[in-house]
């Protein structure tokens, strides 16, 4: 592996510590959007008022929180995406779009369907909400991920291909 080869795997892993400290900024500029695009596809079913983060509907007041905005499954597809060898800078950026807006489209499709349990009185809107909340959160970064392998044919694996390249060397 050539200087320039270290050069930029340690850029691609000093962006991921620099992307820690931006977590803040991801929920800032997230939480807006999701609570806007959740609010616009349950007006398309229900009459729903929007006052900041909180959509009203039917009697219920949502607060889209952090956990709601899943900052943190954006993060671990910029890990993914940062720490995947031999990605040109362009073909990474147009990756982090993909895999950003695919998850974002899944997370309000979620929380509507989260509203709509929660709307209905539904006996299963506990359950729903924490198997989302702690076990299909990982399942939908990891399919969003192998979705993002198959479209950019991507043919490195993340972390493990650079620690191959540095013992190759």
């Amino acid at each position: 592996m050539e200087k320039r080869g270290i050069w930029l795997m340690g850029l691609r892993y000093v962006l991921i510590i620099v992307a820690i400290f931006a977590l803040p900024l991801f929920y800032e500029v997230l939480r807006p959007v999701t609570t806007f695009l959740s609010y616009g596809l349950m007006r398309l079913f229900y009459y729903a008022q929007l006052s900041g983060n909180f959509i009203s509907i039917q009697g219920y007041s949502i607060e889209i929180i952090d956990a709601c905005v899943a900052g943190i499954a954006y993060f671990l597809l910029i890990v993914l995406n940062l720490s995947t060898r031999l990605i040109g800078p362009l073909k990474r950026i147009w990756l982090f779009l993909f895999t950003s807006v695919v998850f974002l489209i899944v997370n309000v499709i979620r929380i509507f369907l989260m509203t709509v349990l929660l709307v209905n009185k539904s006996g299963w809107f506990d359950t729903a909400h924490l198997v989302f909340w702690y076990a299909l959160s990982i399942v939908f970064v990891f399919l969003i991920w192998v979705l993002s392998i198959k479209v950019f044919r991507i043919r490195e694996i993340p972390v493990y291909s650079d620690v191959k390249a540095i013992f190759r060397r």
